[in-house]
């Protein structure tokens, strides 16, 4: 796959081997005869055979090789929390570690993008996509067609089809990307694709682009410990990702000019919008403990529905998605995951013996028969706020690639947003005590989520919120100054840069995002290859 360019200069060089990344850079090899450099901060996936298998998910968010460990701004609303806001890292990104939930969207959430990005506009391009990374449901459980019984007693519909377009009110069995193991976009256009125009470059940050006016020529990048440049005849493009793309361009020169005067970096182009408009999916995990072992693993049941009705969000839309997870392993790999940031200070958190020990004691406790028996049993019925209002932002730490930006998404700053996932909460918590789950049992092991008094529920809510890692919007696409990408995702205010990630989706879908970015990636790719 890789060849040889010892020149180091390309047609267009692709920065970030996730989701996106890797369906342009394949596309534009395989399809359109082009030299492609794709530079990806991660390892290859091959390091870590987890990222190709049916349940890899259920480890690989333990394993450090595999995210971008990160931490918000303390969170006001939820108690000064800073929250843990990690991103797949890695060929194939998020793409390679996520429960490969494949859902395309409503179509109202398409309605609210730009002229030419409708849903009727994107569907041929789903299609596409669908036929190179093939999709399907996962079959039937007890417990997940008792919960779906559950959801049909409170008021939803079963349905067979949540790519329809067409999904408040529905409950069913979504699609996932597994096909044989995971079929992640790494998969499907990289690694099984014969092209030899193609160099992949693994564990190679970068570190800036050069540009001739407004024109990028060359970009520099650290790898093992050595800087290296390459040379780009036509376009450079971002697929790094929500939280890093807006951070490499502002590096680069290319953001608020306040802000990069303030450190030092050059002004190539003042675009006061790259950073702005972050958004995300926050979810609460409801725990429950069953009479029987949980029987299912990945989560391959959504429903959707409109829990706030005083919003002005279009009639149709859905607002709230419901899911369910077995607990045993989720808790095991979130605690792996998040109880150093919980427990450990300072560096600590990081890396290092102190949280080298803290794993070895949670996996020690895991294992424990008084702990791990009653887990067997254990399920969690999920509240995924699928339509925020809040709006948030990336900004620079410090001109060093090396330092995380300042994340900063604002959760429930808009009081509409607790209001949704309130009523939501109370939803799932009436799905629960349905007679379907009451056979199957619904010990409630989640203290504070069945409070009656609503100030006690809106602790637990802040308590317990995560991010869904559904993160999207901080180079927006649109028209207007307030989208600092156009509708062909070129970077405006520059003659060659353009961006092909799920940072330019102006508005979050309701539904899981990883199928809308690698939709948008094939579209990117078919806008330039048309060029």
């Amino acid at each position: 796959m890789n060849g040889n360019y010892g020149n180091d200069t390309y047609d267009y060089i692709v920065i970030g081997g996730g989701s996106s990344g890797c369906i342009i850079a394949g596309r534009l090899a395989e399809e359109g005869g082009h030299s492609v450099l794709l530079i990806e901060a991660g390892e290859a996936a091959e390091n870590n055979p987890e990222t190709f298998t049916d349940n890899g998910f259920q480890i690989s968010f333990a394993n450090d090789a595999l995210l971008h460990d990160r931490l918000t701004t303390k969170q006001a609303a939820c108690g000064d929390q800073e929250i843990f806001v990690g991103s797949g890292r890695g060929m194939g990104g998020s793409g390679s570690i996520n429960g490969m939930v494949y859902t395309r969207g409503d179509k109202h959430d398409y309605a609210q993008w730009p002229q030419g990005w409708q849903w009727d506009d994107n569907l041929p391009f789903f299609k596409k996509l669908e036929v190179r990374l093939g999709i399907q449901t996962k079959e039937p459980t007890v417990l997940t067609e008792k919960i779906l019984d559950a959801a049909k007693m409170t008021g939803f519909t079963r349905k067979n089809e949540l790519n329809d377009g067409e999904l408040c009110g529905y409950f069913g069995y979504n699609t996932l990307n597994n096909v044989n193991g995971r079929r992640s976009s790494y998969v499907a256009f990289l690694k099984e694709s014969n092209s030899q125009n193609i160099r992949v470059e693994t564990e190679a940050k970068l570190e800036k682009v050069n540009f001739e006016g407004k024109r990028a020529v060359s970009i520099y990048y650290k790898q093992n410990g050595s800087s290296h440049a390459a040379k780009c005849n036509k376009e450079v493009i971002f697929c790094a990702g929500t939280l890093e793309t807006p951070k490499l361009l502002m590096l680069s020169g290319l953001g608020p000019a306040d802000q990069l005067t303030k450190l030092g970096i050059p002004i190539v182009q003042d675009i006061p919008s790259i950073g702005r408009n972050l958004q995300d999916h926050t979810c609460v995990n409801i725990l429950f403990k069953g009479k029987k072992k949980a029987d299912f693993f990945h989560p391959q049941i959504y429903g959707f529905d409109r829990m706030n009705r005083e919003t002005d969000l279009p009639e149709g839309q859905a607002d709230v998605c419901f899911t369910s997870v077995a607990s045993k392993t989720t808790m095991k790999a979130a605690a792996l995951r998040l109880a150093p940031f919980e427990i450990l200070s300072g560096k600590a958190r990081f890396g290092g013996l102190a949280r080298s020990l803290l794993r070895g004691v949670i996996k020690f406790v895991f294992r424990l028969p008084l702990i791990s028996a009653p887990l067997d049993k254990a399920y969690g019925l999920v509240v995924i706020f699928g339509k925020p209002f809040s709006r948030g932002t990336v900004s620079l730490a410090s001109n060093s690639p090396e330092d995380s930006a300042i994340i900063d998404p604002a959760y429930y700053s808009d009081p509409r947003d607790l209001q949704t996932m309130t009523n939501g909460v109370l939803r799932m918590m009436e799905i629960s005590k349905q007679p379907q789950l009451m056979d199957w049992g619904n010990t409630i092991m989640s203290s504070g989520a069945d409070a009656e008094d609503l100030e006690k529920l809106h602790e637990y809510i802040f308590k317990n919120t995560m991010t869904c890692y559904h993160y999207v919007g901080t180079c927006s696409m649109g028209d207007g100054d307030d989208y600092p990408v156009d509708t062909d995702l070129r970077l405006k205010g520059t003659e060659n840069i353009r961006i092909g990630d799920a940072s330019t989706i102006p508005v979050v879908p309701v539904s899981a995002t990883n199928a809308p970015t690698m939709m948008l990636a094939y579209r990117a790719a078919e806008l330039i290859l048309q060029n």
